[in-house]
């Protein structure tokens, strides 16, 4: 990664350095891209403890990118955004979403070494499965109980049950239905709607255990 930064480096656009920020943008972006702001938000919601994990914020049009229709994705010590965003808000939230995979990276053990976000994950998925069954969808060949993405059962999920019923079937469940595709990301929905939405209730209500740890994280991490 460091040769790849290195060869990159030649063709990128330092736009905004800090102390305790890094921001590149390799590509020209399709919105209005505050940097400022962005990192005025970041270092106002996310602790330092979190944010000293990242050590740049890329960018641009990047193939996996693309090629995963994602619009951020966290890889090696970089958050790499997408070019193609709708504004400074959306973006904000994804680096959120995207910090919180560098902390299971990270601090695994401290994420998951419990088992307490895992239990209640499969808990729910079993929940979600005896809902679509009796709403008529075929569910018993796919693996609900396992904690991993499953690009199967993710398919089914948003092709064959649709977003809208997903939605509607899993609102006392999931804080929002991307958090039923796998336990990373019931984890990173959860630290997103803690840090960046800041709705302790609705998310204290719904995945209890999943607020205690998001909610004790940063005390465990420092005096480890």
């Amino acid at each position: 990664m460091k040769n790849y930064l290195i060869e990159s480096n030649k063709k990128i656009k330092k736009v905004f350095l800090d102390s305790k920020l890094k921001f590149y943008v390799k590509d020209p972006v399709d919105y209005d891209l505050d940097l400022q702001d962005l990192q005025d938000v970041l270092l106002e919601k996310v602790p330092q403890v979190f944010l000293s994990l990242i050590d740049y914020i890329m960018f641009g049009e990047f193939d996996h990118l693309k090629d995963n229709e994602f619009n951020a994705a966290y890889m090696d010590g970089i958050i790499y955004v997408s070019n193609t965003q709708l504004n400074n808000k959306d973006i904000t939230d994804d680096i959120v979403h995207e910090i919180a995979h560098a902390i299971e990276e990270n601090f695994h053990q401290h994420v998951y070494g419990d088992d307490i976000i895992e239990n209640e994950f499969i808990i729910k998925r079993k929940v979600l499965a005896s809902r679509l069954k009796a709403e008529g969808f075929s569910v018993d060949k796919y693996k609900f109980i396992a904690p991993e993405f499953n690009p199967e059962l993710d398919y089914f999920f948003y092709e064959e049950v649709g977003y809208p019923t997903l939605a509607a079937i899993t609102s006392d469940l999931f804080y929002s239905p991307y958090a039923v595709t796998a336990m990373r990301e019931y984890f990173a929905n959860g630290f997103e709607a803690y840090y960046f939405h800041r709705d302790f209730g609705r998310l204290g209500s719904v995945s209890p255990n999943l607020f205690y740890k998001i909610d004790n994280l940063e005390d465990q991490i420092t005096s480890s």
